[in-house]
């Protein structure tokens, strides 16, 4: 009971954190506590496993005495867990209103969907580039698109790779996996990171 009552406590103030946060605007903070709780939520997952284990083992000995007081365990680290992801999608929608106010801001009105829908229609969903290069493009479309200076571009760039929007993605072919030095130098000069990456823009 005692457990109980201190993660009802522990909910009761994260929930309270997040919104207070938000009633701030404070979104590095914000974005910190849904970090923390996915973090949190990923522990959680891996004491259920090995719960779930240790109930396995118990049966096979017919321990019903430490299955019953594993199970009670594994109910309270469930119910934690389902609390946990509470918060989480609460944080979430909370950082989405956000972002979604300084894209605003930064945009001159726009959303982070408008944004989205003009670089897809300028780039496709797709812009094969290094990483650099397609950085410098994107940027660029930003500055000229939305009449942002060299700073604003940046944070709006970065306020885009937050949101899920801009990811920049390495595929190696299969056939250069395996080989030793998959990421040195090749004949061009580029490395292979760069040759076979590209950005991918999402709705």
């Amino acid at each position: 009971m005692e457990l109980e009552k201190k993660f009802k406590d522990w909910f009761k103030n994260k929930d309270q954190r997040i919104m207070e946060l938000h009633l701030k605007k404070d979104r590095k903070r914000l974005k910190k506590e849904l970090h923390d709780s996915e973090a949190d939520r990923d522990e959680l997952k891996n004491s259920l496993l090995g719960t779930e284990e240790l109930i396995e083992e118990a049966d096979s000995r017919g321990s019903e005495e430490k299955i019953s007081s594993l199970k009670a365990d594994q109910r309270q680290m469930e119910y934690r867990l389902k609390k946990t992801d509470e918060i989480i999608a609460k944080t979430k929608v909370l950082l989405d209103d956000l972002n979604q106010e300084y894209c605003h801001e930064l945009s001159g009105g726009h959303t982070l969907k408008t944004v989205a829908e003009a670089l897809q229609k300028k780039f496709s969903p797709e812009l094969k580039a290094d990483y650099g290069r397609g950085r410098e493009m994107i940027r660029k479309f930003l500055e000229d698109d939305y009449r942002l200076n060299k700073a604003n571009s940046r944070e709006l760039f970065l306020l885009l790779e937050d949101a899920g929007i801009l990811t920049y993605r390495v595929e190696i072919p299969e056939d250069l996996k395996d080989k030793p030095l998959a990421y040195a130098m090749p004949e061009d000069g580029r490395v292979l990171a760069d040759r076979y990456g590209k950005w991918e823009i999402r709705l």
